[in-house]
């Protein structure tokens, strides 16, 4: 018989809000008995539903923990939790309880470094993954008998990529914390009455990125020459991004395009300011800068065994010269 957590949530945060005790097994027993239902063959819906229930059980055991720890607000300000998820394309989920912050800004740039740590852990397995949170807050406001009620609010994000070369900061700031602050205070102005009375926690779903779902897959021949696709220039240097770039922009119908000579006229039409080229090439996370001070966008793949191509890089603001780069590494 399915069970309904709705109201034993709602208890549970009431003993949290006066503090009153919780019972314990009680709580471990709603958290076990949802973790298992998520490994059942469920609707859409119900993993939603139970996902969002255990993400608040585990919120209100992490807060209750908090309470009987004896550590203050400043000591424990916030805490990483995971989540069970019933999505196949989810690598992992996890979520930010907030102890200390009654302001939405200050709990997010809190709750950045969390996050960055979750997101590079990731990026050692993967070499791109797909982004989206979920802020979780409660409001409050005055019945029509003048009594106080509460309810949550969420706020999501879109599911967006993050490579290797991502800069995880200004990614979070556009796509986690500009968008949740913007829905708060499109809420605010809506003038339902309902006021902030709490931040519950920001929800984070890291997911598998699937290339042939997103139109960036790119099949290849079991011999690449064969198709005389790609143009491998022969460079006896550590700056084998800067021949492809320039192969790329003029290789044109020239002969022997793989021939270094054909664009050494134009190396010094690239702007590599304040970009360090180490024996093993330039790094990912330069691409970024490149593309800026270059006005040129820039796509990177990996070659895969099974002669697929897997994206670690994909521009973020696509420019009138658009280049493919396809890395090879020694094996």
């Amino acid at each position: 018989m399915e069970r309904e957590y709705s109201k034993v949530i709602e208890e549970l945060r009431r003993a949290l809000r006066l503090g009153e005790s919780i019972e314990e097994s009680y709580l471990n027993e709603g958290i076990r008995y949802l973790e298992n239902a998520l490994s059942s063959i469920l609707s859409r819906s119900k993993k939603h539903k139970y996902q969002s229930q255990l993400s608040h059980l585990l919120s209100i055991r992490a807060r209750y923990e908090k309470r009987g720890s004896g550590l203050s607000d400043d000591e424990v300000r916030i805490k990483w939790e995971d989540v069970k998820s019933a999505f196949l394309c989810r690598i992992q989920t996890g979520q930010i309880v907030n102890f200390k912050h009654k302001d939405a800004t200050a709990f997010l740039e809190d709750a950045f470094t969390i996050f960055a740590e979750r997101i590079n852990e990731a990026l050692t397995k993967h070499s791109m993954i797909k982004v989206n949170g979920e802020l979780v807050a409660e409001y409050m406001t005055l019945n029509k008998d003048g009594e106080v009620i509460f309810g949550d609010k969420y706020f999501n994000t879109k599911n967006e990529h993050i490579s290797q070369s991502t800069d995880l900061g200004e990614w979070f700031i556009s796509n986690v914390q500009e968008p949740i602050l913007k829905q708060m205070e499109e809420f605010k102005e809506e003038g339902s009455g309902w006021a902030l009375s709490k931040i519950l926690h920001l929800l984070v779903n890291i997911n598998k990125y699937n290339p042939s779902r997103a139109g960036s897959y790119i099949p290849l021949p079991k011999v690449i020459d064969d198709k005389k696709a790609c143009v491998n220039v022969k460079n006896f240097d550590n700056l084998c991004f800067k021949w492809s770039i320039l192969a790329a922009l003029y290789s044109g119908k020239k002969k022997h395009k793989e021939r270094i000579e054909h664009y050494k006229k134009f190396e010094n039409e690239l702007n590599f300011s304040g970009i360090e080229f180490p024996d093993e090439g330039m790094k990912l996370k330069d691409i970024p800068k490149f593309e800026k001070m270059n006005k040129i966008s820039v796509n990177v793949y990996i070659l895969k065994s099974n002669f697929d191509i897997e994206p670690i890089h994909l521009t973020a603001s696509k420019q009138e010269k658009h280049v493919h780069l396809l890395m090879i590494q020694d094996r």
